[in-house]
């Protein structure tokens, strides 16, 4: 656990139209703060970029193919060690238009939307006259819930105790607003969301992998389990 409890002007609240632009900061930051070991993780996992990538240096080879000469397999050579940077520089286009995407577009035309949906809220934390957490639940049909734009503040000291008051305020939300199961998608590199599940005790619900390139998971809480 972090080292304080919260203290009240750290108790989540409901989110006001004041604070989208801090809100919008913050989402920003921590999705950012995700970019590395996401990177890390792709990077390390088994996948057909890898293999379109290892073909590269074939094509090399065979686009200046040279009878009895060496140029060919030193183009080869050459290809095959920038595989590893080509990839990465790849994974991280991917990555940096999926956070524009989300962070400039999708959420800050969707956030405005939890003020006025029914059974949908908006929650954040506040320290210092700053936002240092935010987490959204969205109503969806069928009587269930997703907890969206989870974020905490990187490098805070009480991480663990915001990242726990957060999912205990949508967990509790979504009860009160008769939703019976709630869904959360995890990337394996958003520790302090997984860890705060953990503590939560839903640790063993079920666990899905919806993206295996990036680890990614979803996560179904059933909500009458743990009242």
């Amino acid at each position: 656990m972090g080292s304080h409890a919260l203290i009240p002007e750290e108790k989540p609240r409901i989110a006001q139209g004041s604070d989208v632009p801090a809100i919008l900061r913050l989402y920003r930051a921590y999705i950012f703060s995700l970019v590395r070991p996401i990177l890390r993780k792709a990077l390390l996992t088994p996948s057909s970029l890898w293999i379109r990538g290892l073909l590269l240096p074939i094509f090399a080879f065979y686009i200046s193919y040279q009878p009895q000469s060496l140029v060919p397999w030193a183009v080869a050579l050459a290809t095959l060690a920038s595989v590893p940077v080509i990839v990465a520089g790849f994974i991280y286009l991917q990555l940096y238009i999926i956070i524009r995407k989300g962070t400039e577009n999708d959420l800050s035309d969707k956030l405005p939307e939890y003020y006025s949906e029914s059974g949908s809220q908006f929650f954040v934390i506040s320290a210092t006259a700053r936002i240092v957490g935010c987490v959204g639940v969205r109503n969806r049909t069928g009587g269930q819930a997703e907890l969206t734009y989870f974020a905490v503040r990187p490098k805070l000291a009480n991480h663990a105790e915001l990242a726990d008051a957060l999912l205990a305020t949508a967990v509790c939300h979504a009860r009160k607003a008769g939703l019976e199961d709630l869904f959360i998608k995890l990337n394996s590199a958003e520790v302090e969301l997984l860890a705060a599940v953990k503590r939560a005790g839903f640790g063993k619900e079920q666990l899905t992998r919806i993206n295996a390139w990036f680890h990614a998971h979803r996560l179904q809480l059933y909500l009458k389990k743990h009242r």
